[in-house]
């Protein structure tokens, strides 16, 4: 199969699939034709967007619940940057600040940060309590779980 990336259009919210040998070309939406533009950052949701960002999404999630105040949190927020920047287009990193929007905590039994899950297609891969060590070591987990046949 043929290496491709979803990008969902900034204009009109449609998803496009995207095949990697066309992704430097400037590739356009295919319903309103703007400019689609790669992910290069992790993105902050909310309970009102983590469905249409996370569990619609068809590609690859990966979901950091994180509190403000928690030391490895802050620690491997440029890692992730690095990582969502490394991998975009084939990754796509949400944050979801848990004492912010609780709701989604409750939802995903989420009782410490960090704690890190990855979804493709909606369906909840794996789960991650507590830091993983380094972004080399997350990457890898990432790269493990998503491999796993289920």
């Amino acid at each position: 199969m043929k290496q491709s990336y979803v990008l969902r259009c900034n204009s009109c919210g449609t998803l496009n699939r995207v095949p990697a040998e066309r992704a430097g070309n400037r590739p356009l939406c295919g319903r309103c034709r703007n400019v689609l533009e790669f992910p290069h950052r992790a993105a902050f949701v909310t309970s009102g967007a983590f469905d249409r960002e996370v569990l619609e999404w068809p590609g690859l999630v990966l979901v950091e619940f994180y509190d403000e105040w928690c030391h490895y949190c802050q620690q491997i927020a440029p890692d992730l940057e690095r990582l969502a920047a490394k991998r975009q287009g084939l990754l796509k990193i949400v944050k979801v600040d848990m004492k912010a929007d609780p709701s989604l905590s409750f939802r995903y039994n989420v009782k410490g940060a960090p704690t890190f899950l990855l979804f493709k297609g909606g369906n909840l891969l794996a789960r991650l309590d507590g830091s993983p060590g380094n972004v080399d070591d997350l990457e890898q987990w990432i790269l493990f779980s998503a491999a796993k046949k289920y």
